[in-house]
């Protein structure tokens, strides 16, 4: 067996699964294949991302309320990611076009926190959860 670069990456190409490049001349296209509903992610980030849906209003449309079973993100909305300001590392530092680059620069990044496996199906359920008890603090506390 082949050592150094050149090997390894021929041993990365033979036990892992392939990944398509669904880039436009490298850039993403937006396609939403890389997102997935179960995601790695820190307490910090699940604590942005709650901040930014409630703050900026961000609501998961009806559409995709009833797709619930399927297994993309529910803040990708077949256009764009509704929370791409806040978006977890995962997805930050994930690049379907350059395989190699991924696995090489993106293992160390992760290693000195620590990650839950998150359904963000259920962290949508919380940030809906929560909004509803700010509207019902707005409107019984504050008269408003």
């Amino acid at each position: 067996m082949e050592y150094g670069i050149f090997g390894r990456n021929k041993l990365i190409d033979q036990l892992s699964p392939k990944i398509e490049d669904y880039s436009i001349s490298g850039k993403c296209s937006k396609c939403g294949e890389c997102c997935s509903r179960l995601l790695p992610v820190t307490k910090s980030e699940m604590k942005a991302i709650i901040e930014y849906t409630i703050k900026n209003n961000i609501e998961i449309q009806a559409y995709m309320l009833t797709a619930q079973d399927n297994w993309k993100c529910p803040f990708f909305n077949g256009n764009k990611c509704l929370i791409y300001e806040v978006r977890p590392l995962i997805c930050k530092e994930y690049y379907c076009y350059n395989y190699y680059k991924s696995h090489e620069n993106i293992a160390p990044k992760f290693i000195d926190k620590k990650y839950y496996s998150i359904d963000m199906w259920k962290l949508v359920e919380t940030i809906e959860k929560i909004r509803g008890e700010l509207k019902w603090i707005l409107e019984k506390k504050l008269n408003i």
